[in-house]
């Protein structure tokens, strides 16, 4: 069969418009691809970012709600005579006030004379007496923390502990 010259020209244009086609298509994809990569990585650390921003200010409340507590005249003399809580309504009333405040609504204080952690919520401080305290022993190997803690002069520190009994 004899094709003409009229037949390759279609044939050529059609053949290019083919690979033109493919090659757009590939190059669209490619860029949206690459967009859609960017927008969900921009997005994702923004989402990130404000969570960091958040975790950050709620510490950072809670750090000044601590300092707080721990420049209060009333928790002190509760903290050097703990069996008198129920005897020291100013105590009580600072706690109830700062607890409120806290972002996670409860707080551990540390006796050094006693040597005790009482941890703290509403149901607590509700109570007519604060449940027996957790006692620390200096010779508890899981109690070091505590101890060391109390022994460290910054302002503050993290301490994450994973002790069963707290």
């Amino acid at each position: 069969m004899f094709v003409g010259l009229r037949e390759k020209v279609l044939l050529f244009i059609i053949s290019a418009m083919l690979i033109i086609g493919c090659v757009s298509l590939w190059m669209v994809n490619s860029i949206q691809k690459r967009t859609q990569l960017d927008l969900t990585q921009r997005a994702a650390g923004g989402f990130v970012q404000f969570h960091k921003e958040r975790t950050l200010a709620a510490i950072q409340v809670d750090l000044a709600l601590s300092r707080k507590m721990a420049d209060s005249e009333a928790l002190r003399q509760w903290v050097k005579h703990p069996e008198a809580f129920s005897r020291n309504p100013a105590a009580r009333q600072e706690l109830h006030s700062l607890l409120s405040l806290f972002s996670t609504r409860q707080a551990f204080i540390g006796s050094n004379p006693a040597s005790s952690m009482y941890y703290l919520d509403q149901a607590a401080l509700d109570a007519p007496e604060l449940k027996k305290p957790q006692t620390l022993r200096r010779q508890d190997a899981g109690d070091q923390w505590f101890f060391r803690t109390l022994a460290q002069t910054e302002a503050w520190n993290f301490n994450l502990d994973h002790n069963a009994k707290l």
